[in-house]
C-alpha cells in the first residue's frame, strides 16, 4: 500500500504538530509527504478569526454583510493594525524538520489581491468580490490543491490534502472509514450544510483526489457559467459534476486559531489605533468574555466560581448572545452588585433592559456605565437612543453632541445626530 500527503497552502502558524497529527489518521505505511507552499507564511485574512464578528461594528461601525470585511477598507482605515496581524515570516524545509518529504515546492506569492482579483490568468468574479470579498483567496488556495497534487510521482492507493497548520489531536482511522464509502467518494470534514465541503481536510483514491484537485483549472469555466458560489459550496458543485460522493466524518477543530492571546490583541488595538482607544477600551471585558465563553464550551465547563465579578460577567453575556435576554439581565445585575463599577455589567444591563422595551431601565444603566466611561462612544449613542425613545429629546441631544465630539466619524453617531436635529 502506497499513501501519499499533500500538503498545501500558506505555512501559517504551524507548530510542528503536522507529523503527529498524520500519526492519528492511522496509515498502516508511513506516507510519502508532498508539500507546496506559498514563501510568505501569512496570517489569517480574516478579521472574525481574531476578534469575533460580533465586534466588526466596532471597526466598521455597522456589520459587513455575512461578517465579510472588505480588506481594502480594512487596510485603509486601519493600516498600522492591518501590517501588525499579518505579520510575517518566509517558508522553507526548515518549518517542517523532522518530515522527510519527497518534494518541497517553495512559490513566491507576488499577486495583490486588494487591487488585482486574479491569479495566473483566473480572475475573481466581481459579483462575488461585493458580496464575499474575503472569500478571493480561494484562488492561491485551490491553485495550490491543484499545484501539490500534480507533484505526486506514481501511483498511490490513497492520497490525504491537508493545510500546512493541520493540527489533529484524536486518532481516526481513516482508510477504516473509507473502506465504508467505496472508490468513487472522498472524506472531508463534516460541516453543517450538505451542499457545503469543509476545504480543510480531504482523502481518498489517487482518481478521486485528482478530480478533487482540479477545481483550480474549472475555476473560469463555472464562473462563466454564471455559478456565483463561495469556495466550500464551489467545491461541493465541483464534486458532484465530476461525480465524487461527498462522505463527511465528524473531526474536532483542526486548524489552530490566531497567535495572538486576548492580551496581545488588546495592546495590538490601543498601538495601532490611538485615534479609537476608548471604543477598543471599551470592548475589552466584551472580548474576553467571549473568549471564554468559548473554553467554557468546549471543556464541557458546568461550575463557575462566582464569588468575583467577571464569571457573572461571562454568564450573563452567553445569555445575551444566546438571546436568553431576561437571564442575562439577571446575571448583570448580580455582577453589579458584586462590582458596582462596572461599566461593562452597566452597560450590558442597559443594552438587556432596551431590548426588552425597558427603556427608562436602560437609561439608568447607561447613565451607571457613563460615569465610569464617559468617553465611550457607544455607551453615550445608546444612552441617546432610549432617551430618544422615551421620547426626552434634548435630553438624547445632550448626550448624543458628546458623541459626536468623542467619535466624530461613526456613521450610526452622525445618523442620530442628524435625526435629534430635524
Amino acid at each position: 500500500m502506497r499513501v501519499a500527503v499533500c500538503v498545501s497552502g500558506q505555512v501559517r502558524d504551524f507548530s510542528g504538530s503536522l507529523l503527529k497529527s498524520i500519526e492519528n489518521l492511522c496509515f498502516p505505511v508511513n506516507p510519502d509527504f508532498y508539500f507546496s507552499v506559498w514563501e510568505n507564511k501569512g496570517q489569517t485574512s480574516a478579521l472574525d478569526r481574531i476578534v469575533p464578528s460580533v465586534y466588526h461594528h466596532y471597526f466598521f461601525d455597522a456589520p459587513q454583510k455575512n461578517h465579510q470585511i472588505n480588506l481594502a477598507d480594512f487596510q485603509k482605515k486601519f493600516p498600522k493594525f492591518f501590517s501588525k496581524i499579518n505579520e510575517c515570516g518566509t517558508a522553507s524545509e526548515y518549518d517542517f524538520e523532522g518530515i522527510d518529504s519527497k518534494v518541497f515546492d517553495v512559490e513566491s506569492d507576488k499577486a495583490d489581491y486588494i487591487s488585482e482579483p486574479s491569479l495566473f490568468g483566473v480572475t475573481y468574479p466581481s459579483a462575488l468580490l461585493k458580496s464575499n470579498p474575503r472569500d478571493i483567496f480561494c484562488l492561491p488556495m485551490f491553485y495550490k490543491i491543484w499545484k501539490c497534487n500534480e507533484l505526486l510521482d506514481g501511483e498511490y492507493d490513497y492520497v490525504l490534502r491537508v493545510r500546512a497548520d493541520f493540527d489533529l489531536k484524536e486518532k481516526i482511522d481513516v482508510i477504516g472509514e473509507y473502506k465504508k464509502v467505496g472508490d468513487d467518494g472522498v472524506i472531508v470534514r463534516s460541516t453543517p450544510l450538505e451542499t457545503h465541503v469543509d476545504d480543510q481536510f480531504a482523502f481518498g483514491t489517487q482518481e478521486v483526489m485528482r478530480k478533487y484537485s482540479n477545481i483550480w483549472p474549472s475555476l473560469s469555466a463555472y464562473w462563466r457559467e454564471g455559478v456565483r458560489l463561495t469556495s466550500g459550496f464551489l467545491l461541493h458543485h465541483h464534486l458532484v459534476k465530476e461525480g465524487v460522493r461527498v462522505h463527511k466524518i465528524r473531526m474536532p477543530s483542526i486548524i489552530p486559531y490566531s497567535k495572538y492571546s486576548l492580551d496581545d490583541l488588546v495592546n495590538i488595538f490601543e498601538e495601532c489605533i490611538s485615534d479609537n482607544h476608548y471604543v477598543f477600551s471599551s470592548i475589552r471585558n466584551e472580548i474576553s468574555s467571549e473568549i471564554k465563553m468559548k473554553k467554557i464550551r468546549a471543556n464541557g465547563i458546568s461550575a463557575i466560581n462566582f464569588d468575583s465579578c467577571e464569571p457573572l460577567q461571562i454568564v450573563a453575556y452567553g445569555h445575551e448572545r444566546k438571546g436568553s435576554i431576561r437571564a442575562a439581565l439577571d446575571y448583570y445585575y448580580l455582577a453589579v452588585q458584586k462590582d458596582p463599577l462596572s461599566a461593562f455589567s452597566y452597560a450590558g444591563a442597559g443594552r438587556c433592559a432596551s431590548r426588552l422595551g425597558k427603556f427608562s431601565e436602560s437609561v439608568r444603566n447607561y447613565l451607571s456605565a457613563y460615569l465610569y466611561r464617559p468617553k465611550d462612544w457607544v455607551i453615550l449613542r445608546e444612552l441617546s437612543r432610549n432617551l430618544m425613545y422615551l421620547d426626552r429629546k434634548d435630553d438624547a441631544k445632550f448626550y448624543i453632541e458628546k458623541a459626536m465630539k468623542v467619535a466624530p466619524n461613526q456613521d450610526s453617531v452622525k445618523e442620530l445626530f442628524h435625526a435629534l436635529l430635524k
